[in-house]
Formats: C-alpha cells, structure tokens, sequence
C-alpha cells in the first residue's frame, strides 16, 4: 500500500473552516454563527481549486494514484456552511450538516477574547485550556463531551463510506481532536484554517498521513 492510499482506504480530509473576525482577534465563537470574512472566503476558494485538481496526496505518490474528493460532511454552523458551500460549488459532490461536528460550546465565554478571559480568571482560563473535563459555565461543553460526540461520529463515517475521500469540516478543537486520537499521535497542535490534513483509514486502523500536513499554501 502507498502513502497515498490504495483503493479500499478511506481519506478522511479534516479541515478547519476558513478565517473569522473573531479567529483573528483570538474571541471565542463557541457555538456563535459568525461569519467567514473575507480572508476566510478567499481560504475557501483556494481550498475549494485545490480540491477540484485532485486529492493531495504524498509528493512520492503516482498521479494516476491520486484521489478526487467523494463527499463533504460539514458542521451546520454557519461559518462551516460558507466554507462547505463554496466547496460544493467548486467540487460539485454532495454535501451534509451534522451537529455532531460543531464547535465546542463555550457558554458565557463566547464572544470573548482569550486576554479578557485571561485577565478575568486565570485559573479557570488555564482549565479550560488544558483540563478535558473542565465545564465553561453558563451553559458550555467540557473537551470530554466534544470528544464524545465527534469522535464516534467520524469512525461511523470511515465505516459508512469506505473507499471514499470524505472531507471532515468542523472547528478548531474537533480537528485537533480528530487528528491527536484517530490517528494515535497524541499531539494537539495548532490547526490552520481551511488546510486538510489526512487521516487515512484501512481496516478499522486510522493514521495521519505525515507528509505535507498541513496540505496546501491558503494560509
């Protein structure tokens, strides 16, 4: 089997939606509709060219092995809808909304920027980033939960469409969650807006494609 994927793996392509206002001024959105702005639309369309060329596979890899993209599964949030609508646009392949795949809720916490956040409370600030089952208050969602919604919603995915390339599109969070535990690296770093990286799913077993993760240059 190739780096790329032979023809019974599944390509999973987990990728964050295209810049808001509120990513660049570090302000939580939670839940929040926010728009893409227009950064975030122009990361959209060069995702969405990429994508129609053909899938990103490992620079060692045949372009005759090469994948095109089967199918969009998309936060319903609306900067998740932007990015995916313009992709459908361009890719012209089905696209569905899923709740399953929607930021984490932050409660009192969104619309509110991490220096204020910081200031405010530094404890439970420090908690909330890094302690799994720390609850925002007012209403918000623990890592443990958004785990526990997304990540069986994503192995439900890899089973339903095998073979396929299925574009993931969610948030921040959930995309390092998905790549840190379907793929075993344990590693949440930072992801960029609107860049694949892929997971590649063959017999119940997923890896991350090492290799030009992040994909493409929309940032």
């Amino acid at each position: 089997m190739s780096d790329g994927g032979g023809p019974a793996d599944t390509l999973l392509l987990i990728t964050r939606h295209g810049q808001t206002d509120a990513n660049r001024e570090q302000r939580v959105q939670g839940q929040g509709d926010t728009p893409l702005n227009a950064e975030g639309l122009e990361q959209a369309r060069r995702l969405a060219a990429f994508l129609a060329d053909e899938f990103p596979g490992p620079p060692s890899a045949a372009r005759s092995a090469r994948r095109r993209v089967d199918r969009i599964l998309s936060s319903d949030l609306l900067r998740a809808r932007q990015t995916a609508e313009i992709l459908r646009a361009e890719l012209a392949v089905p696209v569905t909304f899923h709740p399953e795949l929607r930021a984490r809720r932050m409660g009192e916490y969104e619309n509110r920027t991490h220096a204020e956040l910081s200031a405010a409370d530094p404890e439970s600030f420090r908690r909330l980033k890094h302690d799994p089952a720390f609850v925002p208050p007012g209403g918000g969602e623990s890592t443990d939960q958004l785990r526990a919604r997304a990540l069986p919603f994503v192995r439900g995915a890899a089973a339903l469409y095998p073979g396929q390339c299925v574009v993931i599109l969610s948030h921040h969070k959930v995309c390092q969650l998905l790549i840190a535990e379907l793929a075993g690296s344990g590693r949440m770093a930072p992801v960029p807006n609107a860049r694949p990286a892929v997971v590649i799913h063959q017999n119940g077993v997923f890896r991350l494609q090492e290799e030009g993760v992040f994909h493409h240059g929309a940032a």
